[in-house]
């Protein structure tokens, strides 16, 4: 909630939306959807910054994502909240051929 409010108050002060930290977390109660290997999984935000997995808690996706695929990856990629490396340098490329 405080950090919201602090991008609120940011884009009010300076109309420029501030990008989104390294730390990103989703909403509380926000229900994330991953589809692996033809199973549907679903992780629910909770309040205290952890995270619900078939009624385990977690402290980070990372381990969630472990726990999926068996092998290490980074959670907030996984379930896309963050692009993947190719397609940003992608994106960083076409724009500075304008």
């Amino acid at each position: 909630m405080e950090r919201n409010r602090q991008r609120i108050d940011t884009l009010i002060e300076t109309g420029k939306n501030q990008r989104r930290g390294r730390d990103y977390r989703p909403v509380a109660g926000t229900v994330l959807t991953r589809e692996y290997r033809d199973v549907v999984y679903r992780v629910i935000a909770t309040a205290d910054g952890a995270y619900d997995f078939q009624g385990r808690m977690y402290p980070s996706l990372s381990m969630i994502a472990r726990e999926i695929t068996g092998t290490r990856w980074s959670g907030p990629l996984f379930f896309g909240l963050k692009a993947p490396a190719a397609a940003k340098q992608a994106a960083k490329q076409k724009g500075a051929r304008r």
